[in-house]
């Protein structure tokens, strides 16, 4: 009896990425599995941003395996953000070996501006306040917690701000 085994190679396709478009909060650690299929085995590259990622970079660790590849970011922050990609090829053509997904890393707001009390909008019982939000940080800013503490009849007050 004789027996023949046959080697087929296929093109590389990419089975998925993980996790899909996702925001996160900064500090977080994120990894990414992009799993594929191929034969011969795939050279697989990830790039942020149309650049391909700097494996020199501490913040990244990458792990490839026969079917997968894991690309870990151990802590994120807000220039860790944007489109990430896995591409694979194997030299066999057509290929269909790239993927992105798109994360959003949140930090926190930056100050406000400008912040005015128009004299005119100023009574004995309130006061109206005007102001220019700066960087969100990534998020929506549902309001603005604002705290007033009168040190004295006499003295300024102190006044507060916190984004949330």
């Amino acid at each position: 009896m004789t027996s023949v085994e046959v080697n087929v190679l296929y093109p590389p396709k990419v089975l998925s990425i993980t996790p899909e478009n996702t925001t996160l909060i900064e500090g977080y650690i994120l990894t990414f599995n992009c799993s594929y299929d191929a034969n011969p085995a795939p050279n697989v590259t990830w790039g942020q941003n149309m650049s391909s990622i700097d494996t020199s970079d501490p913040n990244f660790n990458i792990v490839t395996e026969e079917t997968y590849s894991l690309l870990e970011v151990t802590f994120a922050n807000i220039n860790y953000g944007g489109v990430y990609e896995c591409s694979i090829d194997n030299g066999i053509p057509p290929s269909d070996g790239s993927e992105t997904v798109n994360i959003i890393v949140q930090v926190a707001p930056g100050p406000v501006f400008h912040l005015d009390a128009p004299s005119n909008d100023i009574t004995s019982d309130s006061i109206t306040l005007t102001w220019t939000l700066g960087f969100d940080g990534n998020a929506d800013i549902t309001g603005v917690n604002i705290t007033y503490i009168a040190t004295s009849n006499f003295a300024s007050p102190h006044s507060g701000f916190e984004m949330v």
